[in-house]
């Protein structure tokens, strides 16, 4: 499976109205038993001054056909944590004790997702 990162995001993220981007493409290149992995993940998690961390993960099983699994989007906490949940096009919203205010909405469809995470400093 070719995989291709179109844009990432910085290191760190823009203060004020700021934005990051996470953007790839994947494409077969083949298919058969032990042949690919069969999915594609693009994820981004960074970590608060205070030492705690966010991240999102995008989950996008492979498709043969038009048949498969559609997308989804999993949240994490915890740096060495797993990823939690299957989220498809409901809305999502981190706990505050990270120091800020996450919100994460999600368009889906059959086989492309679409996520934006709003993300506001609570101490400004």
């Amino acid at each position: 499976m070719a995989f291709t990162i179109n844009t990432q995001p910085n290191e760190k993220l823009l203060g004020g109205n700021g934005q990051e981007v996470l953007a790839w493409d994947q494409a077969i290149k083949s298919l058969g038993a032990g042949g690919t992995e069969g999915y594609a993940d693009g994820q981004v998690i960074w970590q608060a001054p205070s030492g705690k961390c966010f991240g999102i993960q995008i989950h996008i099983p492979l498709q043969i056909l038009d048949i498969g699994t559609s997308p989804y989007y999993q949240v994490k906490t915890v740096m060495n944590g797993d990823w939690d949940g299957e989220h498809r096009s409901d809305p999502y919203t981190f706990d505050k004790d990270i120091g800020f205010d996450i919100v994460v909405k999600a368009v889906a469809d059959h086989a492309t997702m679409h996520v934006t995470a709003t993300i506001n400093d609570l101490s400004s």
